[in-house]
């Protein structure tokens, strides 16, 4: 079967030999495309994106005050925000909420999961990424303007501020 014959009566389409099957459309009012051109960006379907487009098999979207805590990022700065989040190394009141109040556990928690992920690196050392990774959440917060979120990042501040002040015998 060529490349579009599957395509509905009415539908404009245009062909190529494709690799790369688009659907922008079909019997909703969107159009049909096959693509073998990878730096061709087609808009995606649907109207529920902020302004992505498709290249080839990608999707790739512009950058936001969010893009220095999203994408790629070193493996030490993902397990930072593990430990903040899970062990959690987040401020106290920050999590009291939902349950996790225990706060003496948490360097027995932190060490399980340095292990659990393999973490060869002194746990002294990690304390300063995980401080970094707290400040970098909260500055990507308050980027974003919205007065909403202002006590999420003042949660982030405080815990850097805590895990600075942190003894020594919390990371061994």
């Amino acid at each position: 079967m060529p490349p579009g014959s599957d395509i509905p009566r009415g539908t404009a389409t245009a062909t190529s030999p494709a690799r790369y099957p688009v659907v922008a459309g079909g019997p909703h009012g969107y159009t049909s495309l096959m693509v073998d051109d990878l730096e061709t960006e087609l808009p995606l379907p649907g109207g529920r994106h902020v302004g992505g487009v498709r290249v080839g098999d990608t999707v790739r979207r512009g950058t936001g005050p969010w893009t220095p805590a999203a994408g790629p990022s070193s493996r030490e700065l993902d397990l930072a925000f593990t430990a903040l989040t899970w062990v959690p190394l987040l401020t106290p009141g920050a999590v009291a909420g939902a349950g996790l109040t225990d706060v003496d556990d948490r360097p027995r928690r932190l060490r399980l999961l340095l292990d659990a992920y393999g973490h060869d690196g002194d746990p002294a050392a990690f304390a300063l990424v995980v401080a970094a990774r707290a400040r970098l959440n909260a500055e990507v917060i308050r980027r974003l303007g919205t007065d909403v979120l202002a006590p999420v990042a003042a949660g982030y501040e405080q815990s850097a501020r805590e895990i600075d002040a942190a003894a020594p015998t919390f990371w061994a």
